[in-house]
């Protein structure tokens, strides 16, 4: 109890501190009164009574002193003051206030933002519980071909059955998988994120519902039908305006109405990084044809180990099943490519950040945290120049409050508590625009096609990084005039010269560190210029692609054909439409399709990317035929089924000959299958990605197909804007047959969203290097005119004694080269190594390019120079009389 109360006296003298002074006040005076009643008894009078009573009771203002150091709150209350002073200083110095903020705001802001995405990618884990416990199953070892369908896919459903039979290490397994769901029931699609899910999913997980129940392994068993679907809250949220009736309702899948099982939690956006699945369904609802297709690729694994079982146990057991797993699996494959199946083998990576595609890709997202620090870095070099300027300009006042027995510490700690009040403001200004920012990375990097997910709450993780920077901004740019201001108040101002070394020191390191983030700016600008300049082998621009889902259920394998083609007819006769053709496999679609091919039945099959195409396609694509001839309407399913090549095919097979009328064939169950006659070449063209070198690509006659696919891809060159025609399309498919479904994709603006990673990565450094820049020449400028201005008397003497204002100005500018030289050798050097580091991440132009480093050092000479012939000419103009007078 005497701990509480003594704790209780302690915060009352803290948080009610006038009140406390006005008691200690009248405690005083009633001791004074009491001892000037006793001398009045004794025969004093009552003035000199008083005057003896505080002779005899000492100076009031020391004993105040010391009953406060009694409540052991002065440490506290020196703070107190402290900011309340700094706060007053603060007002009567709003610019360099404002500027100071502003500064430590955009550094530290722009660091919050890049680390609460790094944060989300880099170092999360799934919001399930012991994710710890997570890990994915994968496949080492080439032998897998067939239909890839879905991101990272990696099994299919026969491997899934079967694993989850013999496997014996895991607490439990899962198998997931993602598609995209159309709800429209005819006409243009709406797609959504569909997830395919085991029976396990959610139990193995650890995922509760919010409404209602989840998929359990009941749901999940062969011919289940749509036995219902779970839902995600951010989907209830959108789609039914979080209506707590919702397991009433239902969701148009596929042309039936499923009925709505449960919502999941708000935290559980699913198991793949970056995104966020909207619609999860049982696996057993996939079409029967892909759950028994041995080739149809679309699954991937999951299990949580047993607690007991450590994972090289569990890795271990992966080996001794992966055999029989994938001997009891195999694919109709050729005997050869059997045999290269069955020697796959499972292994473990950790799971506890889910399926990690998107950190796969996250490298730059690493550089660039990188390269914001060095913008917090040149801010806190900047700020540190001010500071010593400030603390210089208040030479006179730290002179006074050592003169009244304030001691260096205590001026120290004055300016210290100055600095962390700049940082905190800073701080919180920079963590409050740090969401927004990453938001809208987020957005940028998101396309018409991929709408990426991350969870970016600003929690306790991110709060203690951004005291961290605060902290560690305060040291950086405070702690030099904290100490500066101590010396001046003990020893005076030094006027040597020797006291602009430290700041020609911080001028050095923010040049380099300018030259630093202009170097990357440039090379990642000039990388993805280099990136979308790049011969593409078509011309995407004017082109439509028109993507259309015929039903199995109303288009028989027969009947195909003549719809396609009749499509095919109407649309070609659309005004504005020069040319239609079809394709399969759109340049850079992120579909793709690929098999093995040999010239020689006796050669190794070696890899080519595949598409079929109907005979218009070459034209509007404006990809040119180098010799031979195309699809013509003599290429028939009963003809001799032929194709078209590229040059990098027949550089590959046929040793950059002309292949025209050679045979090759392509993998597959049966080897006696007849080989295909090339009738022509065509130059190269992109397939996968704008970045990739030209590979070979077959392309088959889209005529020849024997069961015509029911997806169909018809590309529309246009002879105004492709946009403009969207609605005439739409009217002529509606003729047509309403039932079809749609996607429109403007070709050029699908090739430009697959940069869209690369166009952020420009825009990031090539805002950093900007603001680098600004930062850098201000602090030039600044730097400059404070030593100027400090040495108007030696200016003065030069002056008087002949010299010109031209050789002051020399005299200034030549000084400023050298710092200027320096800083650009010190951060020639660091812009040399961080090259090296990103070289993966640039296109067409090195790490060490010449005439980069070249237009670097010419944009800091420039910018530099321009920015010290300001201060250079002002010193040149000062009368020496006036100059001599300067104190």
């Amino acid at each position: 109890m005497r701990r509480i109360r003594i704790l209780g006296h302690r915060l009352r003298s803290l948080f009610f501190r006038s009140r406390r002074e006005d008691e200690l006040a009248r405690e005083i005076d009633l001791h004074v009164n009491q001892l000037v009643k006793e001398l009045m008894a004794d025969g004093m009078r009552e003035a000199e009574a008083r005057t003896e009573a505080r002779r005899q009771f000492g100076p009031a203002e020391v004993m105040k002193e010391e009953c406060r150091d009694m409540r052991r709150v002065g440490l506290w209350d020196d703070l107190f003051r402290d900011i309340r002073f700094a706060l007053r200083m603060f007002r009567k110095s709003p610019g360099f206030t404002l500027a100071a903020v502003i500064t430590l705001a955009l550094g530290i802001g722009a660091n919050t933002a890049i680390f609460q995405l790094f944060d989300a990618v880099r170092l999360r884990t799934l919001p399930v519980p012991r994710p710890e416990e997570l890990v994915m199953i994968r496949i080492n070892g080439e032998g897998r071909m067939g239909n890839f369908r879905g991101r990272n896919s990696a099994v299919t459903n026969a491997i899934w059955e079967e694993f989850q039979r013999r496997q014996r290490s895991f607490a439990g397994v899962i198998a997931f998988g993602d598609t995209l769901l159309n709800l429209a029931p005819s006409g243009e699609l709406r797609n959504v994120e569909g997830l395919w899910v085991s029976g396990s999913f959610f139990s193995v997980l650890g995922v509760r519902p919010q409404l209602g129940r989840l998929i359990s392994t009941g749901d999940d068993h062969p011919g289940c039908g749509w036995p219902g679907v779970v839902i995600s809250h951010a989907f209830w949220q959108r789609e039914f305006g979080s209506d707590p009736n919702v397991l009433s309702r239902t969701l148009p899948i596929d042309g039936q109405s499923v009925p709505i099982l449960g919502v999941t939690q708000p935290e559980f956006f699913g198991v793949e990084l970056g995104r966020r699945f909207d619609v999860a369904m049982p696996i057993c609802s996939a079409p029967s044809a892909d759950l028994k297709n041995r080739m149809h690729f679309f699954l991937n694994l999951m299990a949580r180990l047993k607690p007991e079982v450590p994972q090289r146990v569990a890795r271990a057991e992966l080996l001794t099943l992966s055999r029989g797993v994938f001997e009891a699996t195999v694919p109709p494959y050729s005997p050869r490519d059997q045999a290269r199946f069955t020697q796959l083998q499972f292994d473990l990576a950790d799971g506890a950040a889910g399926q990690a595609g998107f950190r796969d890709g996250s490298e730059p997202l690493t550089f660039v945290l990188g390269m914001v620090s060095f913008v917090l870095l040149l801010a806190c070099a900047n700020l540190a120049s001010m500071m010593l300027a400030r603390a210089t300009a208040r030479e006179h006042e730290f002179a006074v409050r050592a003169s009244l027995g304030a001691s260096r510490w205590r001026i120290v700690r004055q300016v210290l508590v100055e600095n962390l009040l700049l940082a905190f403001a800073g701080a919180s200004a920079g963590a409050a625009a740090a969401p927004a920012v990453a938001g809208m990375l987020m957005r940028m990097l998101s396309t018409s096609r991929e709408k990426y997910f991350l969870p970016l709450e600003f929690d306790m993780r991110l709060l203690a990084y951004t005291f961290f920077l605060g902290a560690t901004a305060t040291l950086l740019f405070g702690l030099a005039p904290s100490l500066r201001a101590g010396r001046m108040a003990t020893r005076g101002a030094s006027a040597s010269r020797e006291k602009f070394i430290f700041r020609r020191a911080l001028l050095v390191v923010q040049v380099a560190l300018c030259m630093v983030l202009l170097t990357a700016a440039l090379l990642f600008s000039r990388s993805f210029h280099n990136l979308l300049s790049t011969e593409l082998g078509f011309q995407p621009s004017g082109v439509l692609v028109v993507n259309t889902f015929f039903d199995s259920r109303h288009y028989a394998p027969e009947s195909r054909l003549p719809a396609i083609e009749e499509l095919h007819r109407r649309l070609s006769a659309i005004p504005g439409a020069s040319l239609v053709a079809r394709g399969y496999v759109i340049p850079i679609s992120g579909s793709s399709w690929d098999r093995g091919a040999r010239a020689n039945l006796a050669d190794q099959p070696r890899a080519t990317n595949l598409t079929s195409v109907s005979d218009d396609y070459f034209r509007v694509m404006n990809t040119p035929l180098l010799t031979g001839r195309t699809f013509n309407s003599g290429d028939r399913p009963n003809t001799t089924p032929v194709a078209i090549v590229n040059q990098a095919f027949a550089k590959r097979f046929f040793d950059g000959k002309n292949p025209v009328g050679k045979m090759f064939w392509l993998d597959s169950v049966d080897e006696k299958d007849p080989p295909l006659q090339i009738v022509g070449l065509v130059a190269n063209a992109k397939y996968d990605s704008i970045a990739e070198e030209f590979g070979p690509i077959a392309y088959f006659a889209a005529s020849q197909e024997r069961t015509p696919r029911l997806t169909v891809r018809y590309l529309i060159r246009s002879t105004a804007s492709p946009d403009s025609l969207i609605n005439p399309v739409k009217q002529v498919i509606a003729g047509f047959d309403p039932r079809l479904h749609i996607r429109f994709v403007v070709l050029q603006t699908q090739i430009e969203e697959s940069v869209s990673g690369r166009r952020v990565l420009a825009a990031l450094t090539s805002a950093f290097g900007l603001l680098g820049a600004m930062i850098a020449l201000t602090g030039v400028f600044g730097v400059t005119a404070y030593i100027v201005a400090r040495r108007y008397r030696e200016f003065g003497v030069r002056l008087a004694l002949g010299a010109t204002s031209s050789g002051i100005v020399r005299l200034v500018l030549s000084e400023l080269a050298t710092v200027l030289l320096a800083g650009v050798l010190l951060g020639g050097t660091f812009a040399l190594a961080a090259g090296r580091i990103a070289s993966t991440l640039l296109y067409g132009v090195q790490p060490h390019d010449a005439p980069t480093f070249l237009l670097v050092i010419a944009l800091l000479g420039v910018g530099g120079f321009t920015a010290g012939l300001i201060p250079a000419l002002r010193a040149s103009r000062v009368p020496p009389v006036e100059a001599l007078r300067v104190e």
